[in-house]
């Protein structure tokens, strides 16, 4: 394949000429050269605000702020994509304590190539991907009923003020994932949005600021005839653009002929 060597150190294979591999895209030039050291995605502040970032010198040394199902849904079950787990700090234990720990928190179901989120330092109050281990019991079903009622509450006051957050939200698309979350910074709560599909290496794919008017990886979650016109609306877009773009090649082709 290629003519590489996998198994011989000195031979860097596919990983050889990054910029050449990446087509032209600078980010995809980024993740294959940092091929092992993708950094973890964590809670932190961009020039834009609050949004999930690599943060290599990431160090949690002690249990963070106190969490229950009222700012924190993943607990509410707990959800079927959430991990937490108690670690021993490899610098040994705080003077006067027998040891010191350190507490991890990760959503399975947002996640890159490399990492799950980390959700150490965040506060969830809501998830469309909310999924308990178990109904049976009455912390299950109330953290059900609190989820659905602040996601419809964003939904309602999404449409009070006119905002459009694409064809991923009709559904919504089983790809997609909506969290109101609060930063560790700040006050108010933020709505973020991912889709799942096309997240990779070391990003995320952020919708937050770029809704999506169509796509071939749409796939709402329900029916009815509502949902039956944005699909029919949905291939129609789709084909479209596909129509558009074979008419672009088709001039610039005969344009090339000419000269």
């Amino acid at each position: 394949m290629g003519g590489y060597n996998f198994d011989d150190d000195e031979d860097d294979g596919i990983f050889a000429d990054p910029e050449k591999l990446a087509a032209g895209d600078p980010a995809a030039a980024a993740d294959i050269k940092q091929q092992f050291e993708v950094n973890a995605i964590s809670l932190g502040r961009d020039q834009d605000g609050f949004a999930f970032v690599p943060d290599a010198e990431k160090s949690i040394l002690e249990a963070p702020e106190r969490v229950d199902v009222s700012n924190f849904i993943c607990l509410g079950g707990p959800c079927r994509h959430y991990t937490e787990n108690a670690r021993l700090v490899p610098e040994g234990p705080a003077p006067g304590a027998e040891e010191n720990i350190e507490v991890g928190r990760w959503c399975g179901r947002v996640r890159t190539w490399a990492e799950q989120l980390d959700l150490s330092e965040a506060k969830i109050y809501a998830c469309t991907s909310f999924d308990p281990a178990t109904i049976s019991n009455d912390d299950a079903i109330k953290a059900q009923g609190q989820n659905l009622r602040i996601i419809r509450e964003i939904q309602e006051q999404r449409n009070a003020e006119g905002a459009d957050i694409g064809i991923c939200g009709r559904g919504p698309c089983r790809e997609f994932v909506e969290m109101l979350v609060k930063p560790p910074t700040g006050t108010d709560r933020e709505s973020r949005r991912w889709c799942v599909r096309l997240g990779g290496l070391g990003r995320l794919y952020d919708l937050s600021d770029r809704p999506v008017v169509a796509c071939s990886g749409w796939m709402p979650v329900g029916s009815g005839p509502t949902l039956a016109g944005v699909a029919l609306k949905n291939i129609e877009r789709i084909a479209q653009c596909r129509k558009e773009m074979a008419s672009r090649f088709n001039q610039e082709e005969d344009t090339e002929d000419a000269q």
